[in-house]
């Protein structure tokens, strides 16, 4: 009972701050949303009220059964805060319940999976069923449909391509189709820097194919354009290392780290509500997205029969700030390093001079696209990435 009460007084201490503290700007997400606040000061009422009840018992030498303190974890609360007062509980019982794999003295016996699945997996649960799951959460090394297509065209001389195996998506539904908007990738507590490298690279590469899927669905619309975003999380053991990842007008991505959570140390310390609060940040961010896109794509299925016929028709718009970014390599087909494969259109053949007045006069012909992909026309520019035509070229600016 007193341990019960020493952690709610503490996460209360936290709580009683959360009006004065002055949270540091983040480079990308949005700030706290005012229903944010709203929630975690209903949940923070809760919790005090809790706290002193249990602090009265607690005086006289009263215990309370276990049903007793179900009912007054869960008495008058409404759906949404009680769905907070979950989140905050499943904190308190992982502390409990994983001590043995947060002792660093096992780590060898704990798999990068565990660390996951385990910690991470049932905290993000409980964070989008707040909203009643707007977005789903997919684990286990799925593959995302997009990046096997991509990877086909990439080597589309071989068969049975298979794209990013991604331990942990979360993406939203609609009709028979998923579209992604975060990915995760996790290692051990002691993974090498060549580890943590590696899946970085990785994870650039899934954010990349996650983001550019998005932003053609934004595109189709008649309105400014949307900035569109990919968020990463990177796992190394029970830490989480949460980036976004952003589309340029020069066809380059760019990743911007966000904010790094350490399970159960940022939660627990003095800084415990500032971590919660960059937790609300991302959600929100990943549902407002998640929210944008089913509006879209219910705008254009009148037109369009599936959903997916919908993502493949919303292709890239002339005159848009992110219209045709690089190609994303892959992996060669069985790791074999000598079968692979820049994209095509990166490499650039037009600045090659030639001393054969013929071959000039050839080339002079047949033009030829230049390291975006664009061959210059009587009207405009032509995509050969895009098979689109444009007014102007999109990257002279």
């Amino acid at each position: 009972m007193l341990e019960d009460r020493n952690n709610l007084l503490e996460l209360e201490g936290q709580l009683s701050n959360t009006e004065s503290y002055s949270a540091p700007k983040l480079t990308s997400l949005p700030t706290t949303s005012s229903s944010a606040k709203i929630e975690m000061r209903n949940v923070k009422e809760k919790i005090f009220n809790h706290a002193k009840e249990l602090h009265r018992l607690y005086q006289r030498g009263d215990d309370l059964s276990t049903e007793q303190l179900e009912a007054m974890s869960k008495d008058n609360l409404k759906d949404t805060s009680e769905k907070v007062f979950d989140f905050y509980e499943e904190i308190l019982i992982s502390v409990e319940s994983k001590e043995f794999m947060l002792n660093t003295t096992n780590t060898l016996k704990i798999s990068e999976r565990d660390y996951v699945y385990q910690i991470w997996l049932p905290l993000f649960s409980k964070l989008f069923n707040i909203n009643k799951n707007i977005v789903r959460i997919k684990t286990g090394e799925t593959v995302p449909e997009n990046t096997t297509e991509s990877k086909a065209n990439l080597y589309h001389d071989h068969t049975n391509a298979v794209g990013f195996k991604t331990d942990l998506r979360i993406l939203v539904d609609f009709d028979e189709e998923e579209f992604d908007l975060v990915c995760g990738e996790g290692c051990l507590r002691d993974a090498t820097d060549k580890k943590v490298g590696s899946d970085m690279s990785k994870l650039a590469r899934e954010g990349k194919e996650v983001e550019v899927a998005i932003q053609q669905i934004y595109n189709s619309t008649d309105k400014d354009s949307i900035k569109s975003i990919a968020c990463l999380c990177q796992f190394i053991g029970p830490r989480c290392i949460f980036s976004t990842l952003h589309a340029t007008k020069y066809q380059y991505h760019v990743i911007i780290p966000e904010f790094s959570l350490s399970f159960p140390i940022s939660f627990l310390g003095s800084d415990g509500i500032n971590s919660i609060e960059y937790l609300f940040n991302f959600r929100d961010s990943v549902e407002t997205a998640a929210l944008a896109i089913k509006k879209i794509l219910r705008e254009n299925k009148e037109n369009i029969t599936t959903a997916k016929n919908v993502s493949r028709h919303l292709s890239f718009s002339p005159e848009r700030l992110n219209i045709i970014p690089e190609p994303t390599w892959f992996t060669p087909p069985r790791s074999d390093r000598s079968l692979s494969r820049i994209p095509s259109h990166t490499v650039s053949e037009s600045g090659i001079e030639s001393d054969d007045d013929g071959q000039d006069k050839q080339e002079e012909c047949t033009p030829k696209a230049d390291v975006y992909g664009f061959i210059e026309t009587k009207t405009g520019w032509f995509s050969t990435v895009a098979n689109a035509e444009f007014t102007t070229h999109p990257y002279h600016v």
